[in-house]
């Protein structure tokens, strides 16, 4: 209960996914929360405060701001789960445009957000959610370790500028079995003939920790990141122990 009584804004919550898990469980405490998410419909969060907008450009950081300021006026939390790697692309072949979406995802979302969240808190915290694709190569998602490895020095550098009143950290999780990477493996189950157990297998080979990493599994860590008074500009592994 350590987010109890805090204006909480939740990025990127889309279906299944990190963002949707730690809302699910603020919902549990008596928070006001505020959700974004590019899948947002009228009635996907019945409950809770919610708007779609586009964090990756000025237009719609603007949208969410103003839509904000005339809910409450500030907030306590951000936490930013706006994320993804779009799709495999052989490191010889990016073109720049898919380099720049894929960062405008990723990066330019983050950076977006935390300079909006600091006109909207006196103190309090930011979460960004990072990967540990930002640590290892992995080639075929060269733009996603790129943009998230930016964010992990973002995080360092910011957590200088917004110390000390405002606290900037992050969470670095390993592949997380979401609903849209659950039904991605099933298909490329079907397409390759490689079974469905053999690819979540292939997943977890260098973690230590043999177990599927879950939304959900992430809700103490980023509540932890959120609230502890004795960190900033530090990234939190989430890799189950995994090898780099």
């Amino acid at each position: 209960m350590l987010l109890e009584n805090k204006q909480v804004l939740i990025t990127g919550a889309a279906i299944g996914g990190i963002g949707e898990a730690i809302m699910n469980k603020l919902i549990k405490q008596d928070n006001l929360i505020l959700v974004t998410s590019l899948e947002m419909s009228d009635d996907r969060f019945p409950n809770i405060e919610s708007i779609s907008a586009d964090c990756t450009n000025k237009d719609g950081i603007k949208k969410l701001e103003d839509w904000i300021k005339t809910k409450t006026g500030s907030i306590d939390v951000l936490i930013n789960a706006i994320g993804g790697s779009l799709a495999s692309k052989n490191p010889l072949e990016i073109e720049s445009n898919f380099l720049n979406r894929v960062i405008k995802v990723n990066l330019t979302s983050a950076v977006l957000l935390t300079q909006m969240a600091t006109r909207l808190m006196k103190s309090g915290s930011i979460v960004h959610i990072v990967s540990t694709s930002a640590y290892e190569a992995s080639l075929d998602k060269m733009s996603y370790g790129i943009a998230k490895a930016g964010l992990v020095y973002y995080i360092r550098a910011m957590a200088q500028v917004l110390a000390p009143n405002i606290r900037i950290n992050g969470v670095s999780p390993t592949y997380v079995f979401t609903e849209r990477h659950n039904q991605e493996l099933k298909q490329k189950a079907e397409r390759t003939g490689i079974s469905l157990e053999q690819l979540v297998s292939d997943r977890m080979a260098k973690q230590l920790l043999k177990k599927p990493l879950l939304p959900d599994d992430l809700n103490e860590m980023i509540e932890f990141a959120a609230t502890t008074p004795l960190m900033t500009g530090k990234v939190l592994d989430a890799s189950l122990g995994r090898i780099y």
